[in-house]
């Protein structure tokens, strides 16, 4: 969705990626505590890891809006910007809408 409304040029979509909320332990590559692997999120902010290989036709606009229908409550969240240089993922930074 973009402004609220279906964007006409890209129809609604569902697929299955990668949400990550809040703000994320540190986890290391034994599963355990290493800072070399740190990942940390903003409160109110969130990262969607799309696999590219399986939607490589999928991609997000800044002010996208993205439903996690998956979990409780369908937290509905905006689009802040878009990584594309990853060539196996799309990362997308969003805000809490």
């Amino acid at each position: 969705m973009k402004n609220g409304q279906t964007d006409p040029d890209r129809p609604q979509r569902q697929i299955d990626a990668i949400l990550r909320t809040g703000e994320e332990k540190p986890v290391g590559s034994d599963g355990g505590s290493d800072k070399a692997w740190r990942t940390r999120i903003a409160a109110g902010q969130a990262e969607l890891r799309v696999d590219r290989a399986k939607y490589p036709d999928v991609d997000f606009e800044k002010g996208d809006a993205i439903r996690a229908i998956s979990r409780p409550g369908e937290p509905l969240f905006e689009v802040l910007s878009v990584n594309r240089r990853d060539h196996s993922r799309l990362i997308v930074r969003l805000g809490q809408k």
